[in-house]
């Protein structure tokens, strides 16, 4: 039954300091025994949730778990519905109470320029996050220009990496949230413990004006050569259409 399974799963995505469910099959109605896994293991540093269909139930859940957690650094819940129901403010207000939270990754979850205000929020008050991804969403201008707005009033200038690839965010908007990581990378004090962390890599479909700032503070434009720079400005593709998972943590790229 599905309880079987759940629990079966649990047992395997369960290796402290890493929780790993991606891929899983977990249902909404799994989160509830899930979220108790989480609440009652405070040394859990890494959670991936990658595609497993959830929405703002799973979420609704997640969040009341995770709140106030001690430990956790990155949480991945890409290529999921969170942007289809309701939670995804409780979710962001969750991600705030985190309070080592360095890595968010919400990468195709159907998100829009509604949830943005939401993540707009988050960054303006988080004071440990450094990177986030939202791209393959649907943001639009409105949406990058509610992202701008929270890196441009935020007090703690933590965030230095935001993706946005294919969110349908013009280049004067993206050009305007590059130079205000760019500036906040240039201000940071140097952590040991970040080092190399967010050191950037080239995806297909990146905007011309998309840079990554590193912790050290230099803004690196994403390399490409000649041909294949225009074939992914005039064809994007998604990632999920070429069949190939996205990367991993630990994967090198």
């Amino acid at each position: 039954g599905d309880g079987a399974m759940t629990q079966a799963a649990l047992r395997l995505a369960l290796r402290p300091p890493h929780f790993d469910l991606s891929y899983s099959g977990v249902s909404d109605r799994d989160f509830q025994d899930i979220g108790k896994v989480l609440l009652y293991h405070d040394k859990i540093e890494s959670i991936d949730l990658r595609g497993n269909n959830l929405t703002g139930i799973a979420v609704g859940y997640l969040s009341y778990a995770l709140y106030g957690h001690q430990h956790v650094q990155r949480i991945d819940i890409g290529f999921n519905r969170i942007g289809r129901t309701r939670g995804f403010e409780v979710f962001c207000q969750a991600m705030e109470s985190l309070r080592c939270l360095e890595e968010l990754r919400m990468r195709s979850c159907e998100l829009t320029s509604l949830h943005c205000s939401e993540v707009s929020m988050l960054i303006r008050r988080s004071k440990t996050l450094r990177s986030i991804d939202m791209s393959w969403n649907f943001l639009g201008n409105a949406g990058g220009m509610l992202l701008l707005e929270g890196l441009r009033k935020s007090t703690t200038r933590s965030l230095v990496e935001l993706r946005l690839v294919g969110s349908e965010i013009g280049d004067p908007v993206l050009a305007d949230i590059q130079f205000v990581l760019h500036a906040n990378g240039r201000a940071e004090l140097p952590r040991p413990w970040a080092k190399g962390r967010y050191d950037g890599h080239y995806e297909a479909g990146a905007s011309p004006l998309e840079v990554l700032v590193s912790p050290r503070g230099g803004a690196r434009a994403l390399p490409l050569p000649g041909d294949q720079f225009m074939h992914a400005l005039v064809s994007p593709a998604r990632p999920e259409e070429g069949g190939a998972e996205p990367p991993r943590w630990d994967d090198p790229r």
